[in-house]
């Protein structure tokens, strides 16, 4: 027996609030997290008809916001120097919080590091560290025991921990912030 068809007005009434909350606990930006939170539901939309399995719409959707956020920090990264630094000048309420934008920075550079981390491992990191769902809802979402997160949890941090210390140096620039670079 063939399954209905999603009904797309009733998959954004149901996660839209999540996927908003996840993408503005990256972004910290209330206009931008609107914006990509609509643009995950457009391309969700779009591509609704490749999704095989209905009961991965949650982490479907957050992977997709969490590939919009990667995209918005890379284009927010590239408008580094001068024209970041005439725009924080000529609108300096929008730039109150430099070190913000650091740890940002910083983060950013841990983010790429995730790519290293095999995908069972990275997925459920993401879900947890950054997502912010819990472990159970992980479970759920992914179909496995709380249990099974749990320990992938814990070996997904002892292989990132390896990761970063084989790939990033970590120090203190000349402003005394902790800063990542590649190795």
């Amino acid at each position: 027996m063939k399954e209905p068809a999603m009904d797309l007005y009733e998959i954004y009434d149901q996660y839209h609030d999540r996927v908003k909350s996840a993408i503005l606990a990256k972004v910290r930006d209330v206009w931008t997290a609107e914006d990509l939170t609509q643009e995950t539901f457009v391309r969700a939309f779009n591509n609704i008809a490749g999704l095989k399995d209905r009961e991965k719409i949650a982490p479907w959707l957050l992977q997709i916001a969490r590939n919009l956020c990667m995209d918005h920090f890379r284009r927010v990264s590239s408008l580094r120097g001068k024209a970041c630094q005439q725009e924080a000048e000529a609108f300096p309420m929008f730039f109150p919080l430099e070190k913000e934008m650091e740890k940002q920075q910083m983060s950013r550079c841990v983010q790429q590091q995730l790519r290293f981390l095999p995908e069972t491992y990275r997925t459920v990191l993401w879900l947890f560290d950054v997502m912010g769902m819990s472990q159970k809802e992980i479970a759920g979402a992914l179909d496995l025991s709380i249990e099974n997160v749990k320990v992938r949890l814990h070996r997904a941090r002892g292989k990132f921990k390896i990761i970063l210390q084989e790939r990033c140096i970590f120090e203190k620039d000349e402003r005394d912030v902790l800063v990542c670079e590649p190795k």
